[in-house]
């Protein structure tokens, strides 16, 4: 599970297509879909992926993958991530 550090700015997000809508920054996926992030701290900053029905990840699986592993991979280049366990 990957977590936004503790001393990263959220409006940092902003950088890389994260946009805020109340109390959450949310990047696009597809189908409407969101990757989320909640800005209340007790929530601890967690990346929260969307689920899929079946036929959405049977017919869109490459892009939905290409996607949110490329948000991943900006967001640990950039150091803004961490991992943490369940």
């Amino acid at each position: 599970m990957l977590k936004i550090k503790d001393d990263v700015d959220l409006k940092e997000l902003e950088k890389f297509g994260f946009y805020l809508e109340g109390n959450t920054y949310k990047y696009d996926l597809l189908l409407g879909k969101c990757i989320y992030i909640c800005t209340i701290p007790s929530l601890n900053r967690t990346l929260i992926f969307p689920p899929f029905e079946w036929y959405e990840y049977l017919f869109f699986k490459k892009k939905i993958i290409k996607r949110i592993e490329s948000i991943q991979q900006k967001l640990i280049r950039a150091g803004l991530v961490e991992k943490v366990s369940d």
